[in-house]
């Protein structure tokens, strides 16, 4: 597949894949495959995604190369309830 801006905003995060995996309900193995761009997270996936880790729904689709500007995340190192 590649990856997209938001494969490497996720990986960016820095943030533990088992705490990311338990959070959205998958396994951790899903959440590499986000990061490396080996997959993609579905639509509701996305939506969550946009919602606890500020990664816009739209950049799971857009490539890693994209001369979008990012997102400014504000939840990057801290977990929102």
């Amino acid at each position: 597949m590649g990856r997209t801006r938001g494969s490497v905003m996720l990986a960016a995060l820095g943030l533990d894949q088992v705490e990311i995996a338990r959070r959205c309900g998958v396994v951790r193995s899903a959440v590499g495959h986000w990061a490396t761009g080996r997959s993609r997270p579905n639509g509701d996936m996305r939506c969550l995604l946009a919602r606890v880790y500020k990664i816009p729904v739209e950049a799971w689709i857009e490539p890693a190369n994209s001369t979008a500007a990012p997102a400014a995340p504000s939840a990057i190192g801290r977990f929102i309830a």
